[in-house]
């Protein structure tokens, strides 16, 4: 699943089906923006009418790939608590630092970049924007 959990207003049942439908042994791989960094959390509380128009001025144009968001399924610990619950294990995580919307403007990319240095360090680590996971289904309960 690459960027659809902050849209699911129910994750749990579409975590269920991925149990139900993926063999054991399988891999259920996500990339999912993190619902604690601080875009995520600036994206949290915007209402959508303005999502939509900020989305506009940085695009330069009306994009249509904006859907309302719920980040019910966001952080790693939910990811882990949701999907143990269907009988799988992760085996992978890596925390990313995305490109940076705002990097378009000479004062965005500075912005970003001090971002991502912070980001870098061992005590930030959980705050990068992006979450990277790879789980197995368990063969047994």
């Amino acid at each position: 699943m690459n960027y659809v959990h902050e849209h699911l207003k129910n994750p749990a049942i579409v975590f269920k089906e991925v149990g139900r439908v993926l063999k054991p042994g399988g891999m259920f791989i996500s990339w999912v923006p993190n619902a604690i960094s601080p875009s995520g959390l600036v994206i949290r509380i915007l209402p959508f009418p303005l999502k939509k128009f900020l989305k506009k001025i940085i695009v330069g144009k009306e994009d249509p790939d904006v859907f309302p968001t719920y980040y019910r399924a966001n952080t790693c610990s939910k990811l882990d608590k949701m999907l143990q619950r269907e009988n799988f294990q992760r085996i992978y995580l890596e925390m990313v630092n995305g490109t940076g919307y705002l990097s378009k403007w000479r004062w965005g990319w500075y912005m970003h970049m001090l971002y991502v240095k912070i980001c870098n360090n061992q005590y930030f680590n959980r705050f990068k924007s992006q979450i990277f996971v790879v789980y197995m289904k368990r063969t047994k309960k």
